[in-house]
């Protein structure tokens, strides 16, 4: 309001953080105001199945005082980002940045507003530089810009200060700090009152999941919450699998949440499952596990990255896998996170264990490590931590962070190791310069820049005949880099009919599916990305009647026999109701 923003727009890493995030703007912020209706709109591809967001839509109504809504017109696709707030992932925003049509839609909603990126170090090197391309056109449209990140380094800060035309300070202030500055202006760099410090416990913990499973049973011997971070859904998947079969934990409606396994409950989180069970087990996480949840004696949730970041979880104990430094150092902040919870005695003082350190060579091909993370970061946060006994939160935060993205760092690995440093930094240089390059030829310029173009001679004509030249050329401009990947929704084959559930009492509805009908099928959908799957629903076309409905068309069925699997070659895959999408190569 001091700035005379109309609006404000929260940008958050993933879809499971911005519905999380919407619920606390609503309640915490936009509530409190009072005054006049308030538009909050959710913003992001699977909005429409959110029921906090639902319950707000509303076509027409003006709204009483105070109240906060979600109109019909705002939640159009691309005029969602007109609305005054909104809640939502920063794809969403970058695509405002992006030479994608009606990429002016989006960047015209954000002009004049409070945007909030939040988590900034999560990203690679490509959707860094798309950040820093949407922060110059925040700066030129006349918007603040807040960016949050505990773990972001010095390189980092500096690139997206410039980003906004502002000089990076030429001293900073001790961590914890908040840099800011005007556009034109040098940066203040103020140091924040820390009133309490945390010293977390490392121990070295063993990799293979029968050995990891037996270790966690004992530390949760007297009760607790612990957290297993894992770094691929296949992992997840084994480490549950490794605990006895136990009694399942069914919701309401049946679908198992977990199991029982003597008087420990474990769950199982990740992004493998179709929307509505992952979901489901997002909204059970925080109930037992957020701030002010109901936590169960003894229990453990095996995780992916979907926990890392954002979800105000709080454990007793954790165990990681090897990650870069600033990665594990997002994990640990969820070790005794809420200061009134109540913890048994042998976990009253934060413990992580990490994977990976027991090694004298680390090992990041079994497990797939290196495909998940570059070997630089994985190697530097090795090296860091293997002699480590304790973590000193927040002062360790910054020292950690810098020295893992720092060259010196592999320098100091025994002699045996200095081959595999030197091909870890050379392959970071060029994963790094090859992913920078590719998103400076995706963003648009601001308008300062084609102003240049034109002042040196270049008239408009010669511009637009470019933009038809290039436009000739197929490309497919993305907010981040990854493998391929598409959304599928698995489908039980009985008979001559299709169906949702394996005891065929939900058909598919294949032919001009109701509203209701299409909310049914993205509740079902998941994202397939294994190469061989993805390349073989790639050749198949969706149902005739899904090609004309815009939410429908990129959808690809998955079809299952009874027992819930189909093969691909070598790789059968298949819908477990408690692991989700299963791969197995023979």
């Amino acid at each position: 309001a001091q700035n005379h923003h109309r609006g404000l727009y929260v940008a958050m890493p993933t879809t499971a953080t911005g519905n999380a995030m919407f619920e606390r703007v609503k309640r915490d912020l936009l509530q409190k105001f009072g005054d006049r209706p308030i538009d909050l709109q959710l913003v992001h591809g699977a909005s429409f199945l959110n029921t906090s967001y639902l319950k707000l839509k509303n076509v027409g109504d003006p709204g009483e005082n105070g109240e906060v809504l979600a109109s019909e017109w705002f939640s159009a696709k691309k005029r969602a980002m007109l609305t005054e707030y909104g809640v939502g992932t920063v794809d969403q925003a970058l695509l405002g940045v992006l030479r994608v049509r009606h990429h002016f839609v989006r960047l015209w909603g954000l002009g004049n507003r409070t945007v909030v990126l939040d988590e900034v170090h999560a990203y690679d090197a490509y959707t860094s530089r798309l950040i820093e391309g949407l922060v110059r056109w925040l700066s030129e449209l006349g918007s603040s810009v807040i960016i949050m990140s505990a773990t972001l380094t010095r390189a980092q800060r500096h690139a997206l200060l410039k980003a906004a035309g502002i000089t990076p300070p030429e001293t900073e202030a001790r961590y914890p700090r908040v840099t800011v500055a005007a556009p034109g202006e040098t940066a203040r760099s103020i140091p924040v009152d820390q009133e309490t410090s945390k010293t977390i416990g490392l121990e070295p913990a063993p990799r293979q999941v029968s050995e990891l499973a037996e270790l966690l049973s004992q530390k949760l011997a007297s009760g607790g919450a612990a957290a297993a971070v894992v770094n691929t859904v296949d992992r997840a998947q084994a480490l549950y699998q490794a605990f006895p079969k136990g009694s399942p934990i069914p919701d309401a409606t049946g679908y198992p949440l977990g199991k029982t396994v003597g008087d420990l409950e474990i769950y199982l989180f990740h992004a493998r499952y179709p929307s509505e069970e992952r979901q489901l087990r997002e909204e059970h996480a925080l109930r037992l596990f957020g701030k002010n949840g109901v936590r169960p004696k003894k229990a453990l949730l095996i995780a992916t990255q979907v926990v890392e970041q954002s979800l105000d979880l709080d454990f007793d104990l954790m165990y990681t896998d090897l990650a870069p430094a600033d990665l594990v150092l997002q994990r640990a902040g969820r070790l005794h996170r809420h200061e009134k919870t109540p913890r048994p005695e042998p976990l009253s003082t934060p413990k992580l264990l990490i994977g990976g350190l027991l090694e004298e060579s680390p090992d990041l091909e079994t497990d797939h490590w290196a495909l998940v993370y570059e070997p630089f970061p994985l190697l530097t946060t090795w090296q860091l931590l293997r002699t480590r006994d304790r973590l000193s939160l927040p002062q360790d935060i910054e020292p950690l962070v810098e020295a893992a993205y720092g060259e010196k760092t592999l320098k100091t690995l025994p002699p045996a190791l200095q081959g595999r440093a030197q091909e870890a930094i050379e392959r970071w240089n060029q994963v790094f310069t090859m992913q920078r390059l590719k998103a400076q030829n995706a963003v648009v310029d601001p308008p300062k820049r084609l102003l240049d173009l034109l002042a040196g001679g270049r008239d408009a004509a010669m511009l637009r005949l470019e933009d038809e030249e290039e436009s000739r050329i197929p490309q497919i401009f993305l907010t981040r880099l990854g493998d391929p990947s598409l959304t599928a929704v698995p489908a039980y084959r009985l008979g001559d009919t299709l169906f949702f559930d394996p005891a065929g009492n939900e058909p598919v509805p294949l032919k001009s599916p109701s509203p209701e009908q299409i909310k049914r099928i993205y509740k079902r959908a998941v994202t397939i990305s294994r190469k061989d799957i993805y390349h073989a629903l790639k050749e198949e076309a969706p149902p005739t009647s899904w090609k004309s409905h815009a939410l429908l068309r990129n959808l690809r069925l998955l079809e299952l026999d009874a027992r819930g699997q189909a093969q691909f070659g070598k790789t059968t895959v298949r819908l477990d109701p408690e692991l989700g999408v299963v791969y197995e190569r023979h």
